[in-house]
């Protein structure tokens, strides 16, 4: 309700600068305010705003002249509400070893990571940007020796040291995250990178690629680390033999959730 009486206290003062030709600024909103009117034009909560600077006219006062900065808050632009895709995978040498053969992709003769190929094929589906989450300790080649490390890693809750990091994560809105199924659960340094990072106000949608468990439990794991994040029950999960067939399914999984790209200008559709 406060919301809506202060919309209309705003539709009210851009009326009058229309009909009068100048800005009446008598009333001094507090940053509660602001967000108040955020929540209720977007529908949703949304960030802290008391380390903004709203005072335009540098006055000392938070009035109608200030709240025309709200646009870049409640007004999605080119750099507001993008989509990224962020995934771990491993792509490791081709072999005899059925497991190993499994967990690569070999498109128009480049090999990928199962999870890699899986995020190729978002990103060019949705039109965001791409991250690999990259650790600091390079991982074994031979699949049996980094299953084994990995469980060891699970034993001991360690947490891989990153090589990579998400310079800007408030200009998205939405991102895709992507990881292999080890031993029932993410790799350990998805612990890493969901520690790195706030994703609070955000949706997290979860894809990953597995040898027989599916997701186990790894979406409430996310949850439980990103409590204030929107995490989607509508992840996609494909064993790891069938993604080199997988376009298809992606893409349709893709339009079903509303994220398609607009091919006429490469923007995504939500």
């Amino acid at each position: 309700m406060k919301g809506k009486i202060l919309l209309a206290g705003i539709v009210t003062t851009v009326m009058c600068m229309t009909t009068l030709g100048f800005v009446y600024a008598d009333t001094n909103y507090t940053s509660g305010d602001l967000k108040n009117l955020q929540d209720f034009i977007l529908g949703k909560e949304t960030n802290d705003l008391n380390e903004k600077n709203y005072d335009l006219n540098a006055d000392s006062r938070c009035d109608s002249f200030d709240v025309c900065m709200m646009r870049k808050e409640v007004t999605p632009s080119e750099d507001n509400g993008k989509i990224l895709v962020a995934y771990y995978s491993l792509v490791l040498p081709g072999g005899t070893d059925a497991s190993t053969s499994a967990s690569r992709v070999i498109v128009d003769g480049k090999p990928y990571g199962t999870t890699e190929y899986m995020a190729k094929v978002i990103q060019e589906e949705t039109g965001s940007d791409l991250f690999e989450i990259q650790t600091v300790e390079k991982y074994p080649e031979n699949f049996s020796v980094l299953m084994s490390q990995a469980g060891k890693e699970q034993r001991e809750g360690y947490r891989p040291e990153l090589a990579t990091h998400i310079e800007n994560l408030d200009q998205y809105d939405t991102v895709f995250v992507g990881y292999p199924n080890w031993w029932d659960d993410m790799p350990m340094v998805m612990y890493s990178f969901f520690e790195e990072h706030d994703f609070a106000g955000k949706t997290i949608i979860p894809f990953n690629s597995h040898g027989g468990r599916e997701f186990s439990q790894t979406i409430q794991e996310i949850t439980e680390l990103q409590p204030d994040a929107e995490v989607s029950t509508d992840g996609l999960t494909l064993a790891r033999e069938t993604v080199y067939t997988s376009r298809d399914v992606i893409a349709e999984w893709i339009a079903d959730l509303g994220y398609q790209k607009n091919n006429e200008d490469d923007s995504p559709k939500k």
